[in-house]
């Protein structure tokens, strides 16, 4: 089911999901010879966790077990809430699921309070709570649980030979980590907390849970509507998918030569970002539409209006390779995220680059420097 997120990136008329992967799976076939830096291969669990070691500190806790809710905004987060509770399509049952939230740990999860050592309720525990302080039948309590589950706001996982079954509450109805909440549950409500984080940081922190967690079922972090957001995700595996104004045939070019063909008009070619046109930054949660693509110097740049945006630089701009730094995750390597950002743009457009101008266009960059 394709979710429909409150951070559409452009209101614009996007083509179809369905079409799109066709066409990715065609392009795919067809580009045999491009250099793919080493993020297009798909790496082990230690490359992998090395690859996000900075978007780790970014958005998670110190222990990697919780993930840090930025800028959360009270009136955005009620509507999401109530969103999700009304689902339940029944005022007794949302004023259940807010009974239940008191016993709720860190982690989301239900446990007993009264108990020094805590654990799970199970679902005779459930029951029994609930039919004594509403004092409704245990059938009535029932019936609230199935209708839960279905509305994703209360769902069993499996537990282990100890525990049967653990209860987990949707964190977007209720967040017992305030301002932040455990990584797993990414698992089990992506199409909710897709809606309150911001694209990058959603798909950054599926793919880090996805390393983290491999033996639960892959996280659904694929689950988006917009060019843009597919665009970021391919870019942040490495992978090619399909640009407009790619050359329909390979062209040669100079290092030179292509570094400014791809500057010219690489960031709405490749992300499809509008030029001269607010929208929502790409780096946080926004709503306000502080970021824009403006064209100066010969090429697009990338500005936000928000101080606390990773993206802002003493408001100089990012071109587009700033922007396949940060997404491709080599900000700290900076001998070689150049090379490996050019040669991944190179073959979206579908660029031959003449590895006999290497040398001349880097003794013409450490001029400039």
């Amino acid at each position: 089911m394709v979710v429909k997120s409150l951070f559409n990136i452009v209101n614009l008329s996007q083509p179809s999901r369905k079409k799109d992967s066709k066409n990715f799976l065609q392009m795919g076939k067809k580009i045999k010879n491009w250099k793919v830096n080493p993020m297009a291969k798909k790496p082990d669990t230690k490359k992998e966790l090395n690859r996000f070691i900075t978007d780790r500190k970014k958005f998670f806790t110190n222990n990697c077990n919780y993930i840090k809710i930025y800028d959360k905004d009270a009136e955005s987060y009620y509507f999401l809430s109530n969103k999700v509770l009304g689902r339940l399509n029944n005022a007794n049952y949302a004023m259940y699921t807010f009974y239940l939230a008191q016993y709720l740990n860190k982690e989301n999860k239900l446990v007993t309070i009264n108990e020094k050592k805590k654990r799970p309720l199970q679902k005779q525990d459930i029951v029994d709570i609930l039919a004594e302080r509403f004092e409704v039948a245990k059938k009535t309590v029932e019936n609230y649980l199935s209708v839960a589950k279905k509305a994703n706001v209360l769902i069993k996982t499996q537990g282990n030979e100890l525990v049967k079954n653990v209860y987990v509450m949707n964190p977007v109805a209720f967040n017992a980590g305030h301002s932040v909440f455990f990584a797993e549950l990414m698992f089990y409500f992506p199409d909710d907390l897709i809606q309150l984080l911001s694209p990058y940081q959603y798909l950054a922190c599926a793919k880090i849970v996805n390393v983290d967690y491999p033996k639960v079922n892959e996280c659904k972090y694929l689950s988006m509507i917009d060019r843009t957001r597919y665009n970021i995700d391919k870019i942040m595996n490495g992978e090619m998918f399909e640009v407009a104004a790619a050359n329909e045939t390979k062209v040669l070019m100079s290092w030179t030569k292509a570094k400014a063909f791809i500057e010219k008009n690489g960031i709405s070619d490749i992300l499809g970002l509008p030029v001269r046109t607010r929208f929502n930054c790409i780096f946080h949660k926004d709503d306000k539409q502080l970021a824009v693509v403006i064209y100066k110097d010969g090429k697009e740049r990338y500005y936000c209006m928000n101080d606390e945006c990773v993206s802002t630089d003493e408001r100089r701009g990012l071109d587009v390779f700033n922007l396949m730094y940060m997404l491709m995750g080599t900000e700290e390597d900076t001998e070689n995220q150049f090379k490996m950002a050019m040669e991944y743009l190179a073959a979206l457009y579908n660029i031959e680059l003449d590895e006999t101008t290497i040398s001349i266009f880097n003794a013409s960059q450490k001029e400039k420097d």
